[in-house]
Parts: C-alpha cells; sequence; structure tokens
C-alpha cells in the first residue's frame, strides 16, 4: 500500500513539474495575445485600389521597416490577384532573406509565422491573407528582412520555382 502512495505522489510532483516548467517556457517564447502592430482596413482597401489600377498580382500590407521590441506581435494581410481567365491554386511562403545584411538560416525563424499556405482563387478574384508575425521573447536582436513569395499551381513554393507568381518583402528590426 505505501508503494501505491509513493508512486501517486511522484506522479504528481512530476505533473506540477511538468505545469511549471511548460508555463516559464511559454514566458520565454510565447505569445502573450497583445498585437502590437495591426494595418487598419483602409490600408487593404488603399493597397487593393493600388494593385487593381497597377496590374499588380501580389501586395503586402506591412510597414517597410518596422522597429519592435522582442515578443511583440503584428498583423499583416498578403492580397494575391488571380489574373488568370480559370480559377487557380496559390501557394504562399514567408522566408527570412537576410539577417543584419548577410544572408541567414531560414530555419531561424520558422516558427515566427501564422498563415495560409494555399488558397484556390476564382478568375481576377483578390485573396486578403492575414499573416501573423510573433517574435519570440529570446530572439536575437537585429534587422530582419523577410520575402513573401507565391507560387502558382505548386505545393512547395521557392524563389527558384519556375511557377514564382510574385514576391514582396517586409523587414523587422528588433531591439
Amino acid at each position: 500500500m505505501k508503494s501505491l502512495y509513493l508512486i501517486i505522489s511522484i506522479v504528481v510532483i512530476v505533473a506540477v513539474i511538468y505545469v511549471i516548467g511548460m508555463n516559464f517556457l511559454n514566458s520565454l517564447v510565447g505569445y502573450d495575445g497583445e498585437v502590437t502592430y495591426q494595418h487598419t482596413n483602409q490600408m487593404v482597401e488603399e493597397a487593393k485600389q493600388e494593385m487593381l489600377s497597377s496590374g499588380g498580382k501580389i501586395a503586402l500590407v506591412a510597414p517597410q521597416m518596422s522597429i519592435w521590441n522582442k515578443g511583440e506581435t503584428g498583423i499583416f494581410t498578403i492580397l494575391i490577384r488571380n489574373d488568370e481567365t480559370e480559377g487557380q491554386s496559390y501557394s504562399t511562403k514567408v522566408i527570412l532573406s537576410m539577417k543584419n545584411g548577410k544572408d541567414a538560416d531560414p530555419m531561424l525563424v520558422d516558427d515566427w509565422f501564422t498563415y495560409y499556405k494555399s488558397n484556390f482563387l476564382q478568375p481576377q478574384e483578390i485573396e486578403e491573407t492575414q499573416l501573423v508575425v510573433q517574435t519570440p521573447h529570446i530572439s536575437e536582436t537585429g534587422t530582419y528582412l523577410f520575402r513573401v513569395i507565391v507560387c502558382k499551381g505548386v505545393i512547395d513554393c521557392t524563389l527558384n520555382s519556375p511557377s514564382l507568381y510574385g514576391e514582396d518583402s517586409f523587414a523587422i528590426e528588433l531591439i
């Protein structure tokens, strides 16, 4: 009977340590739910009008350069316009292009983004895809240059893909 109480006690202690550890890790890299930067609906509508008047295929509603503190979050919008006469599938990918002016490992920030990676658009339809950027509290300071690339009809979109449909970029300076 004593061994049963010992096992139950060990399980309870392990569970408590696990919960405390997960809360600690979440405080280091977690998202606290506050949005630091979010564009307005008017900015999205202006970008759509510019896209239509210029014949653009993709646009990103985001600042050219934004200074953020570690742990901050921003919500941007990726606009994709299907200029085909038929419905078409598109895939989107956000990649780290440079960090502090040098080539960088894209895996460094792979978990910073939340967005839909593929869409099906009807002819002349403009799709709005939210891009949530969450910088972890443990991120390295510096200037990060990101590229948003859109490919037509493929799942794995790359800069070298023959089906590259368009691209845009944005930068974040973490302090």
